[in-house]
């Protein structure tokens, strides 16, 4: 804990992947697919055609909170096209994804938190997607 302007004890800042990690229906999801190939390459395609559905005209986009929570399960389980997925967000995302996008620079900014390499305890490799590496 820290000090606040006001003197009042303030929470020290942490990450948002430290938040949003602890929802226990991300926790679930992430050992599912940590387990199934296939339901990983199905959570990259989802979490694509989110960002490429419309926003409304001015507004923010009503699935920015849930492409969030695809962002952290694909750093944290995916491999390399998920990679290029987040590095897309955070490099063309608009205002209308503005937590997105703030989550995947911050994601892009600190690479060491990425699992590089790593296999997945079925021993199966996952397909890649050809829409991940896509610039929009």
């Amino acid at each position: 804990m820290r000090q606040s302007v006001d003197g009042s004890e303030a929470s020290d800042p942490v990450h948002p992947s430290e938040t949003i990690g602890g929802e226990p229906g991300l926790k679930k999801a992430k050992r599912h697919i940590a387990l199934d190939p296939e339901a990983a390459s199905l959570l990259l395609k989802q979490a694509v055609a989110l960002f490429e559905s419309p926003a409304p005209e001015g507004y923010a986009h009503p699935g920015d909170l849930a492409l969030c929570a695809y962002l952290f399960l694909l750093t944290r389980v995916h491999g390399p096209d998920a990679q290029a997925f987040v590095e897309r967000v955070a490099r063309t995302a608009g205002e209308e994804f503005f937590a997105a996008r703030t989550l995947a620079r911050s994601f892009v900014s600190n690479r060491t938190e990425w699992p590089v390499g790593k296999e997945y305890p079925s021993g199966q490799p996952v397909e890649p997607s050809a829409a991940a590496l896509r610039d929009t």
